[in-house]
């Protein structure tokens, strides 16, 4: 590969470079954070141009209805990895081939438990994503963020509801402040892992007075990348060193682990930065398109 990338922690000089599949994360890698953009003209392009000699599909834990635009608008044939391993979309299909969503029953459990403990939480649920809030000088508030307009939530697509039940939960988000309520949350999910729930940090922002907010994930055990791209890699019949993933954040980290080349962004988290074969430049200078550019000039097309 050129100068345009540059050679990562994990770089060899004499590692082979052949990949036939390649997956990229969304947010903060192919747009900005959680934005309703597509990628840049020039990495559809690119990754139309591609299509006919590698696999390209996302990584990432967006839903399927926020992630089908861009999606279609690279033109991807390939396996994309959705709700954060939850969901497997095979695109040439145009259908979801695996859905490993929660248990109802243990989603309405964790949302009451949730509630009584004051965490400010949201499902995504199949085709809407619910939110609910609190804070100290209001009480709460039950917002239901639909896709019928907009699959990235304009603000005509925001309704209040005076209630709201579980349909296909895939994750169940909780935000606190403190190392003590990660605990609590997963002692909660814990006690479901006989009914193959797990629990963990899906990101983590530091805030302006000095506290930390995770975002606690609980989700189905297989709503991982980990497995999902290892489940992907057993359908498409492609083996993890042949696999270019193009990340960002603290969940990705197992992409990097798994694949035989590993592009951090130059905007990804010090984790990410640090377990990289690559280096590309940041998001907003289009290193996802760099990183495609090198693949695209060192493949030939398949017989």
């Amino acid at each position: 590969m050129s100068n345009v990338l540059r050679p990562g922690p994990k770089y060899r000089p004499d590692m082979p470079i052949k990949i036939e599949a390649c997956f990229f994360d969304i947010d903060n890698t192919l747009v900005s954070n959680d934005s309703a953009e597509l990628p840049s003209q020039h990495f559809q392009q690119l990754a139309r141009k591609a299509s006919n000699k590698v696999l390209i599909g996302v990584a990432t834990a967006r839903s399927l209805q926020r992630a089908e635009h861009i999606i279609a608008a690279i033109g991807s044939r390939g396996i994309s990895i959705l709700s954060n391993g939850a969901v497997l979309y095979d695109a040439a299909k145009k259908k979801i081939i695996i859905d490993n969503s929660l248990p109802l029953s243990v989603t309405n459990k964790l949302i009451q438990e949730f509630r009584q403990l004051m965490f400010s939480y949201q499902v995504q649920d199949d085709g809407i994503d619910y939110a609910w809030t609190y804070s100290e000088d209001s009480s709460s508030a039950k917002v239901a963020y639909t896709t019928a307009i907009d699959p990235l939530y304009p603000g005509g697509s925001r309704r209040t509801v005076p209630d709201y039940s579980p349909s296909n939960p895939r994750i169940l988000c909780a935000a606190v402040f403190s190392k003590a309520d990660v605990a609590r949350i997963n002692s909660l999910a814990s006690k479901f892992a006989n009914k193959d729930v797990t629990s963990f940090i899906g990101h983590t922002t530091p805030l302006e007075d000095g506290r930390t907010k995770y975002e606690v994930f609980v989700v189905h055990k297989h709503a991982n990348k980990k497995w999902a791209l290892a489940k992907a890699l057993d359908i498409l019949g492609i083996s993890s060193e042949h696999v270019m993933t193009v990340v960002d954040g603290h969940n990705d980290l197992v992409l990097l682990e798994m694949a035989g080349v590993g592009v951090a962004v130059d905007n990804a988290v010090p984790d990410i930065l640090s377990n990289a074969t690559f280096i590309a430049p940041s998001q907003p200078n289009d290193g996802a398109a760099s990183a495609l550019e090198e693949l695209v000039s060192s493949l030939k097309p398949k017989d």
